[in-house]
């Protein structure tokens, strides 16, 4: 076994999650909570009745873009870009969970995501 081969260890699932786990910031999960439930007030009042594990990449994408566009702060103030951009953010790593068991979803796809681009 070379030096190179031994920097390399074997793992397993259980291992990798509970690592990911550990990793996980409580600011971060809070941040996902916050921006995760204005989105799903947002797709209520603008009666969006599929699920989200349900919509095709270019659904999802057009209603994030939408949410961006539309949000504002309590004082009815809009967001600066890079507060938007920490929610857009927020909702990926939340959203991107929700769809890891089905299919690989990749919203920062500069091409396909115009929520991305934009901002």
């Amino acid at each position: 076994m070379s030096k190179t081969d031994a920097r390399f260890v074997s793992t397993t699932k259980e291992v990798i999650s509970e690592f990911q786990q550990a990793s996980r910031n409580v600011n971060t999960d809070k941040s996902r909570t916050v921006w995760m439930s204005l989105f799903t007030k947002f797709r209520e009042l603008r009666n969006y009745s599929n699920e989200i594990i349900e919509l095709d990449n270019k659904t999802l994408s057009d209603q994030l873009e939408q949410f961006i566009v539309e949000i504002r702060k309590l004082n009815d103030q809009e967001y600066k870009a890079p507060s938007l951009y920490s929610g857009f953010c927020a909702l990926v790593r939340e959203i991107s969970e929700m769809f890891e068991e089905t299919w690989v979803i990749n919203l920062f796809d500069k091409i396909n995501s115009k929520v991305y681009t934009e901002y």
